[in-house]
């Protein structure tokens, strides 16, 4: 299932899917539709509330990762081989 997650959580889409294959088949349902024939079914709707839950937290670490990553790129100064690697390539 794509997209469950998010309509749990009452986001807009945060997936999005892009078929490769010549052959296939896709389902959908509306959103009311699906809230209302997972939750009949308790034990259904607890599994996909934590599987959407970890689903979300997954997204959160490497969004927190990426980020993080992105910091430590910009906060790091080159050193002096690095700066004059630079201007040689300048000069060429």
């Amino acid at each position: 299932m794509i997209g469950f997650s998010d309509l749990i959580a009452n986001r807009e889409h945060a997936t999005s899917v892009k078929c490769i294959s010549c052959h296939g088949s896709v389902f959908e349902i509306k959103a009311d539709d699906f809230r209302y024939k997972m939750s009949r079914e308790q034990s259904t709707w607890n599994y996909l509330l934590q599987n959407a839950k970890e689903k979300d937290l997954e997204a959160y670490v490497h969004i927190k990762n990426v980020s993080h990553n992105i910091g430590v790129f910009q906060n790091n100064k080159p050193d002096k081989k690095a700066k004059s690697f630079r201007s040689r390539d300048k000069a060429v």
